[in-house]
């Protein structure tokens, strides 16, 4: 029923098979045995005062069966990230183009996104998958290939739109994994703000702003990974990089299962030994050997 209902309709095979599995068809079960059920036993068939407990009994076992194997089916089908793995990136600059980079050498799937052709030349010169279009588009919604990641940044200069984005497709991977730059308040004035609600998480520290990255990009600062051991775990990390936010930047980490995580200030994680710390920094702290060039 579904393959006919479905006949002609833009949709992929993976999505026809998983609302196949999914679709509702427990209401109309229930009111045809409702109204059959009485005529039946009316008409002679005492039976059929078993139909309705029967037909409530397989929507019960189909509900459970639908609800506990959704993910793993869909995860077959390829239509939701394995894992906190995966990151989408919307707008593409030297930073962006740079973490993008650094993240496909860790084994973490990225996918940059921007309406400038021109944009992604860096991207796609570095082997980064790229998207060339609007990522608010019918056709982004129709036909981009996103299912394998997990989180979004949206890393433009215009903060209303990357909240817009946010907003947009926190629908696809949650809200608590929609990402934006930071913004650029003045002091005291923290209301006139978006407030969470509107936009997504702030992304790094409080001062990572999209001009502030790439302000520091042009001075020289790099992508950068270290790996932390019981030896030289965080806090050692901490101290030899100086104030963080200042001094160099988090952007996120990689746990020793291969696990991807966006640091933010509103939505921290912690960094254990064997986690893979993914940093931004000048060039000279991985000259001193605290960290190794990513990018």
């Amino acid at each position: 029923t579904i393959a006919i209902a479905t006949a002609g309709a833009p949709m992929r095979r993976a999505d026809q098979l998983l609302l196949g599995w999914i679709a509702p068809r427990g209401i109309v079960a229930a009111a045809t045995a409702g109204i059959f059920g009485p005529a039946l036993v009316a008409a002679g068939y005492p039976d059929a005062a078993l139909l309705l407990p029967i037909t409530f009994a397989v929507i019960i076992a189909t509900v459970l069966a639908h609800g506990l194997s959704i993910g793993s089916v869909a995860r077959r089908l390829g239509l939701a990230a394995a894992g906190d793995n995966g990151l989408m990136i919307v707008g593409a600059t030297r930073w962006s183009c740079a973490l993008g980079a650094a993240l496909r050498r860790l084994g973490i799937d990225v996918l940059i996104v921007d309406g400038a052709y021109a944009h992604l030349k860096q991207a796609r010169m570095d082997g980064t998958p790229v998207y060339h279009g609007e990522i608010l588009s019918d056709h982004a919604e129709h036909t981009l290939e996103a299912q394998h990641l997990s989180h979004l940044l949206s890393a433009t200069e215009n903060e209303f739109y990357n909240a817009l984005v946010c907003k947009a497709q926190g629908r696809h991977f949650g809200h608590h994994r929609t990402f934006q730059l930071a913004t650029e308040v003045p002091t005291g004035k923290e209301l006139k703000g978006l407030q969470l609600q509107q936009r997504g998480f702030f992304a790094f520290d409080p001062g990572a702003t999209a001009d502030v990255l790439g302000r520091r990009m042009e001075q020289g600062w790099t992508v950068q990974t270290t790996k932390l051991t019981k030896t030289h775990g965080w806090a050692e990390l901490v101290a030899r990089l100086g104030e963080q936010g200042t001094d160099w930047t988090l952007l996120g980490g990689v746990s020793p299962t291969g696990a991807f995580r966006l640091y933010s200030k509103e939505q921290k994680f912690k960094l254990d030994a064997g986690w893979t710390v993914l940093l931004f920094a000048p060039a000279k702290v991985a000259e001193r050997g605290e960290a190794q060039p990513a990018s």
